[in-house]
């Protein structure tokens, strides 16, 4: 079967295979994320995942008028310039493109809204991504060394589900 390896995802030709029995499987690589956004249903302000092996990806796109909270608890912290939805997204699917497939962690629901928002870039497009799922976890309470900065977060989520499975029977 001949294969056809483009930004990090494998395609299998349907031409000599359309068999899906036959197409590699891959482990999926875990990323743990966090997102900060503008209240409760407010626009995406920073996106934050780590890797299994502590790579991380972390992008601000800013926020105009955030409401007071944001304002006094994640504005001031957040420690990246803002850069344009588009270039986030670019960055995004660069960042992604590395992995074969992916598995998403998460332990709060809007982070996976706001991930999955981030991937549609027009009317019926989105960003390639290889191929991916998603978990929401309640279990998932670490320590952040900065609460409500999506990085320092998303580093906690996954340093609390790494310990989770080393201690777990």
């Amino acid at each position: 079967m001949n294969l056809i390896h483009t930004s990090g995802h494998v395609d299998a030709l349907k031409s000599e295979h359309s068999d899906r029995r036959f197409w590699p499987v891959y482990h999926p690589t875990r990323l743990w994320i966090d997102t900060e956004f503008n209240g409760m249903g407010g626009e995406l302000i920073s996106i934050a995942l780590v890797d299994e092996q502590g790579l991380t990806f972390y992008e601000s796109l800013g926020c105009e008028n955030p409401v007071p909270w944001v304002a006094v608890n994640v504005m001031p912290i957040i420690g990246k310039p803002a850069l344009p939805r588009a270039t986030v997204q670019e960055k995004l699917a660069a960042w992604l493109a590395r992995y074969p497939a992916i598995h998403i962690v998460a332990d709060w629901p809007d982070d996976i809204t706001h991930f999955c928002q981030l991937l549609i870039t027009g009317p019926g497009e989105r960003l390639e991504t290889p191929p991916l799922t998603l978990e929401i976890r309640r279990d998932l309470d670490g320590e952040s060394k900065c609460p409500h900065n999506a990085l320092a977060d998303a580093v906690a989520i996954r340093a609390a589900h790494i310990h989770r499975d080393r201690t777990s029977p």
